[in-house]
């Protein structure tokens, strides 16, 4: 299309334009040469069918031993990497492997840029925790492609608690809209128990490990975190003529903040927020006591009305289809796509699965 179809529209319909009389010395050579072996061909039929029924065999001969790729090996100088931590993991630590890799990555001769992005802007595409980054590496068109690439990657290896990638830009981005994920294969597990859902997560993760070709295996890290719970007594709050929809608003007021308005200056908006003192958010005792207005007028500590405790939930929950899921990734090295894939969806038909739970392979 691009090649061919689209210059010739576009040199039939766009205005001004003009038919080059001036043919290029290949297709020059092609035509000498095609007009030499056409005549013999006419006056040979039967050794131009001959020719090619040996060639067509040849091919479908060929055609076992052929590997499949979803896109071909571009040999592209900008790359996206992911670089992503356990859930939980503070922004400042963070920053400080970032800067460190970074260092170790603008050392290597070639690289001409590096940039970072940590986390999500307050209105961005994606959801993301400050666990996750993003480095953009640009190599100089002038340096030996290969080794550069395996430099780079080497010392992406050298950080083996993360999970990482080395993408080309391209690829990366073409991945992530078809499959919603950024490695070469996803197994991606419905159910709606997330525990179910992990222990079958960790079943596939072993069959597909046993696939050769199989690099950078890596299930999703959806992980119980610990988090405040605060859970209305029902009954007290009904004595102080409170509703657990007050409560849980003063609350989150205090805790979290609530925006009450915006202040322009200079073309840019700043948020107003009402937020309670740093000593009310420290620990359990300080959010027992935060003191709420009765409609009597008199105030009460929280631990009246509500029970706080910290409780283990999951860091992330991803729906799809109306669904909870779980995605199993990984890369493939030294081997073609599509016989790793033939090969991992094998193994995983192998695992059992309860009814409600089920795989769907994506790549």
């Amino acid at each position: 299309m691009a090649l061919t179809l689209a210059p010739a529209l576009a040199l039939l319909l766009l205005p001004g334009s003009r038919l080059e009389r001036h043919e290029p010395r290949l297709a020059l050579w092609l035509k000498r040469r095609y007009r030499i072996l056409l005549p013999g061909l006419l006056e040979r039929p039967a050794v131009a069918v001959a020719a090619l029924a040996v060639l067509l065999a040849g091919a479908a001969a060929a055609v076992p031993f052929l590997g499949e790729e979803f896109l071909p090996k571009f040999k592209e100088y900008d790359f996206l990497m992911h670089w992503v931590e356990k859930p939980g993991t503070s922004l400042e630590a963070m920053q400080r492997i970032t800067v460190r890799a970074s260092r170790e990555l603008r050392s290597i001769p070639g690289v001409r840029n590096f940039g970072a992005h940590i986390g999500r802007a307050e209105v961005a595409d994606e959801v993301v925790g400050p666990n996750f980054t993003e480095l953009w590496i640009s190599l100089d068109p002038k340096v030996p492609y290969e080794p550069a690439v395996a430099r780079i990657q080497s010392v992406v290896d050298g950080y083996p608690g993360l999970y990482r990638d080395l993408l080309t830009y391209l690829k990366e981005r073409i991945k992530e809209v078809i499959g919603g994920g950024s490695a070469a294969l996803v197994v991606r597990l419905y159910g709606p128990n997330l525990d179910v859902l992990r222990a079958k997560a960790r079943e596939v993760a072993r069959a597909v490990s046993q696939v050769r070709g199989v690099a950078d295996l890596q299930i999703e890290p959806q992980v119980e975190i610990p988090q405040i719970e605060i859970e209305v007594r029902q009954d007290a709050a009904s004595r102080f003529g409170l509703h657990a929809g007050d409560i849980r608003r003063a609350v989150t007021t205090l805790v979290k903040g609530a925006k009450v308005g915006e202040i322009y200056e200079e073309q840019k908006i700043f948020d107003v927020a009402v937020w309670g003192v740093p000593a009310l958010r420290t620990d359990l005792v300080s959010l027992e006591e935060i003191l709420l207005d009765t409609p009597s007028g008199a105030r009460i500590p929280l631990r009246d009305v509500a029970q706080v405790r910290f409780a283990s939930v999951p860091n992330v929950i991803q729906h799809e289809n109306g669904s909870r899921r779980l995605d199993v990734t990984c890369n493939v090295r030294g081997r073609d796509l599509g016989s790793v894939a033939r090969d991992v969806e094998a193994n995983v038909r192998g695992v059992s699965f309860d009814r409600e739970y089920h795989p769907e392979f994506l790549g």
